[in-house]
């Protein structure tokens, strides 16, 4: 006996009715399909990211402009003595020091960190301490801008990275 190849299931005719019937069909699971791959959450990440940078670049918020007291002078060697007069013994002045010159902007160097402004800083208490105006405890200053031996690699004294002390 040979044996039929089997067709694949159409439409068939139902030789009694004469009438043509569908086949059964089956209804398979709906697939779901994924909302976002991971290359799409880190593209999303990566533009909500740049979206909050351009929004901090817009309301970059500025320093209020220092408002000096009256008595305040608006000449640096004078406001260092000024400074040092209203502190009882020796004071700290690091951060006066840096008070001194601008604070950067976004994507601005600090203007601390060049050379040039340790440079006018030590001229300025190499000046005052020739005039017997201010002390600086150990000669500190003469320091500012030496290398650091001690530390490796080497660095160069500033005022991020040694202490001041000054009195009248």
């Amino acid at each position: 006996m040979a044996t039929k190849k089997q067709q694949p299931k159409t439409e068939q005719i139902n030789p009694v009715v004469s009438e043509t019937v569908a086949p059964e069909t089956t209804q398979l699971p709906k697939a779901e399909i994924p909302a976002a791959t991971a290359s799409d959450k880190t593209i999303q990440k990566i533009a909500r990211i740049e979206q909050v940078l351009a929004d901090e670049q817009k309301t970059v918020k500025q320093d209020p402009p220092k408002v000096l007291p009256e008595d305040a002078p608006a000449d640096p060697k004078e406001r260092i003595v000024w400074f040092l007069s209203r502190q009882p013994g020796w004071a700290r002045m690091n951060e006066f020091l840096k008070s001194l010159f601008t604070r950067p902007t976004f994507n601005q160097s600090p203007a601390l960190a060049a050379r040039e402004n340790h440079r006018y800083i030590k001229g300025l208490l190499t000046e005052l301490v020739a005039e017997g105006k201010v002390k600086i405890q150990d000669n500190a200053h003469k320091r500012l801008l030496k290398p650091n031996m001690r530390k490796h690699p080497y660095t160069h004294y500033t005022l991020d990275n040694m202490v001041l002390y000054g009195r009248i």
